[in-house]
């Protein structure tokens, strides 16, 4: 169950125990006898999965160059704001819900195009003059990525991962990506535009 009216303004909280938040799939009465840290375990498998399949669909788009990716999650500016149409909103609720208070990707995510940053590092640069000071530490870089966590469905055939791009003050977009499950692994199977600057 999520914390909102029909399309309010108000951000998607889930009303579950920390672990459904993290997966409604993943719980102990669905995993008797498994520990916290076994669903756990699988959980960041799982992450690591849908989380490649992202990063795979974003560096087929890149032609040249990199982006830095940030090593901390973030719904972007869904912490604050309606979902789009037609995705499914349990699944956004958890995304946003997981990726908010400096959660980190799970490691190995990306290709050759995508270099994993710490925020830490990201900071320190957009401090030296946002994004001159950006471009200077990160020579080549076309931009900055964030991806949020994957948030599931409740029968876990569905995730959504926000994605958001920014290469300047007034260039960047987010949108929301939807993957299916099938035995092959998760597949990219929608992108929807969010906002673009």
């Amino acid at each position: 169950m999520l914390s909102h009216g029909p399309r309010s303004r108000r951000p998607l909280i889930p009303r579950h125990s920390p672990l459904e938040s993290i997966d409604p799939c993943f719980n102990s009465v669905k995993w008797p006898g498994f520990s916290t840290a076994d669903i756990l375990a699988a959980v960041r498998m799982r992450d690591k999965s849908g989380l490649s399949a992202v990063a795979e669909g974003v560096c087929q788009t890149m032609r040249s160059g990199y982006e830095i990716l940030n090593q901390e999650a973030s719904p972007g500016v869904f912490g604050n704001s309606e979902p789009p149409e037609g995705i499914d909103l349990e699944a956004f609720g958890a995304a946003v819900y997981r990726s908010t208070g400096g959660t980190k990707l799970p490691p190995g995510i990306g290709c050759s195009k995508l270099k994993l940053t710490s925020n830490r590092a990201i900071k320190q640069a957009l401090g030296k003059n946002f994004w001159p000071g950006f471009r200077a530490a990160f020579p080549g870089a076309r931009g900055l990525a964030t991806f949020s966590l994957p948030g599931y469905s409740e029968d876990g055939s569905i995730a959504i991962v926000i994605v958001v791009m920014s290469c300047d003050t007034r260039c960047g977009g987010g949108e929301v990506w939807e993957l299916h499950k099938s035995e092959e692994g998760w597949s990219v199977t929608k992108k929807i535009p969010a906002w673009i600057s």
